[in-house]
């Protein structure tokens, strides 16, 4: 029996999306190993793969994701398009938990080692726009169709490695440059996606604010903190899964594309010119 293929890839945990498309969990072979956690499916007639979740079986630091195994998924599949899913902390006052936003931008505080085609050597990925906007779109018209409140538009700080969220300071610093959301794990997923040649757009869901902080640290409130935290979770999940199966009707197919997206990683001439093997002496 041959591989399995999929047009649409979602990176999300709910059960319950996937017993109603009567998903079967599939392995798929990677270049670096099985992946296990796999859910094929359809969806409004579309066919769809869930990876469920971006860790291998344990909860590790965003450094030690193994993010080119999760891309590799999705490109054995013939994925053309994947939706990412986020819980991530809020920074402006105006946002308050439970805030789902449909992102258009990011910043990336590096530390990615990340690379989809490793024995290719370096290449820049073009991420002046880092999302596919097709696909966003799609993403809003479903927001629309299944009545789910969205923010659809908003930049996602990305920064990566460290066991550890936000300090004072930083937020502070995040709010002042006009960013909305943070986070450890968009990018370098989306670089991966552009990397590939594929379509790619995320949602994400706010799980606390900078005051909820300040409550939680001065010991007030600290029981209610925890439990909303943990409520926008599941609910962000469900709000983020009723929008995902609106949208998918509507998401370009890969032959329809009118993005930019599908210009793939070593497509473009390398001018890099090592040193010769000999030299004119004299």
């Amino acid at each position: 029996m041959g591989q399995p293929t999929a047009e649409i890839g979602v990176i999300l945990r709910h059960d319950a999306l996937m017993a109603e498309g009567h998903f079967t969990r599939t392995t798929v072979e990677t270049p670096s190993g099985q992946v296990e956690r796999v859910f094929l499916g359809r969806i409004e007639g579309r066919s769809v793969a869930f990876l469920y979740g971006r860790f291998k079986g344990r909860r590790v630091p965003s450094r030690e994701i193994d993010f080119a195994q999760n891309q590799a998924v999705f490109t054995a599949l013939g994925v053309s398009t994947i939706i990412g899913t986020f819980v991530c902390g809020g920074i402006r006052p105006e946002h308050d938990i439970g805030a789902l936003f449909v992102p258009d931008d990011l910043v990336g505080f590096g530390g990615y080692g990340a690379n989809a085609y490793p024995g290719q050597g370096f290449r820049s990925i073009d991420m002046y726009r880092p999302f596919c906007e097709p696909t966003r779109r799609a993403l809003l018209e479903g927001a629309a169709r299944s009545g789910v409140e969205v923010i659809g538009q908003g930049t996602y700080v990305c920064f990566h490695g460290w066991p550890r969220i936000e300090t004072r300071a930083e937020l502070a610093f995040y709010r002042a440059m006009g960013w909305h959301i943070v986070g450890q794990t968009l990018d370098p997923e989306a670089t991966l996606a552009r990397q590939c040649g594929l379509c790619y757009a995320a949602l994400a869901v706010q799980i606390d604010a900078p005051a909820s902080r300040e409550r939680f640290l001065s010991g007030q409130d600290q029981s209610q903190s925890r439990e909303a935290g943990r409520r926008a979770i599941v609910e962000g999940r469900n709000r983020m899964a009723r929008l995902i199966a609106a949208a998918i009707p509507t998401l370009p197919a890969a032959g329809q594309r009118t993005c930019r997206c599908g210009h793939r990683y070593g497509a473009e001439v390398d001018h890099f010119r090592p040193l010769p093997e000999t030299w004119p002496e004299g």
